[in-house]
């Protein structure tokens, strides 16, 4: 037994020297990694865990006035809003936050208890027009899970042809109306103000967080701009008429 376990001395050594060197090889490789994890790429991956859980968004400012040279209005915009309701599947949350919503918002649908019922756990339910009650700010009413607001303008003009032809047209491009020609083109550094902006942190099924809402940015709206004697002008009473910049846009804001 003595001489046998002798023998096998030098193989348990061995097979002992080999685990070590196989320990010793992967912890050296968990430490590199660690040490590029933390040293070399830290900013590279912080910025994309980031990235992956704050969500930044903009709310477009009301584009301004074109009048004439005697002040009269030639060219206006209205905002519009969109609200989209993801109803909780149950009756309690969605009743809760039905609630919530009449308190914050004003000529919305009169639903029964069986209308809630019956659009549990809807996706994206859509309630066109929406107007926010007067002590309702855009953040409130996003506040409530599962409510989000689409922005978008309506660019109204005169209805007298020659000037409407001068004044131009404007198209919305990421929620903003922009000019793309006449004077709504040249004007447009002027008119166009400057958007709000926020940044929200989402959770892991990407959706926001209301509590982590911060404000980056606060909207200018764009400044009117008298036009020059060179523009046609409006003489008479005029009529209006509406002219919408495009398809609603999506955005969070009022």
């Amino acid at each position: 037994m003595t001489e046998q376990a002798t023998a096998n001395a030098p193989h348990a050594s061995r097979r002992t020297r080999f685990l070590l060197a196989v320990f010793l090889f992967w912890g050296t490789v968990v430490v590199v990694k660690l040490a590029q994890l933390m040293l070399i790429n830290r900013d590279q991956y912080l910025t994309e865990m980031t990235r992956r859980s704050v969500y930044v968004g903009h709310i477009p400012a009301r584009r301004g006035r074109l009048l004439d040279r005697d002040g009269r209005v030639l060219a206006w915009s209205s905002r519009h809003l969109r609200l989209l309701w993801d109803v909780p599947p149950d009756i309690v949350s969605a009743s809760r936050d039905w609630h919530l919503l009449k308190t914050a918002c004003k000529e919305l649908p009169v639903w029964s208890g069986d209308d809630i019922r019956d659009r549990l756990g809807t996706r994206s339910c859509v309630l066109d027009d929406v107007t926010l009650r007067s002590v309702t700010s855009p953040e409130q009413l996003m506040a409530i899970r599962g409510v989000r607001l689409e922005s978008y303008f309506a660019r109204h003009y005169c209805s007298a042809p020659e000037v409407v032809l001068a004044l131009g047209q404007v198209t919305l491009i990421d929620g903003a109306e922009v000019g793309v020609s006449g004077a709504e083109k040249t004007h447009d550094a002027l008119l166009r103000g400057r958007p709000s902006s926020y940044r929200v942190m989402v959770d892991k099924h990407g959706e926001w967080i209301p509590e982590t809402w911060r404000k980056t940015d606060e909207l200018r709206p764009g400044f009117d701009v008298h036009l020059p004697a060179s523009y046609p002008s409006v003489y008479s009473i005029p009529t209006w008429s509406r002219k919408p910049s495009s398809t609603p846009a999506a955005a969070a804001g009022g």
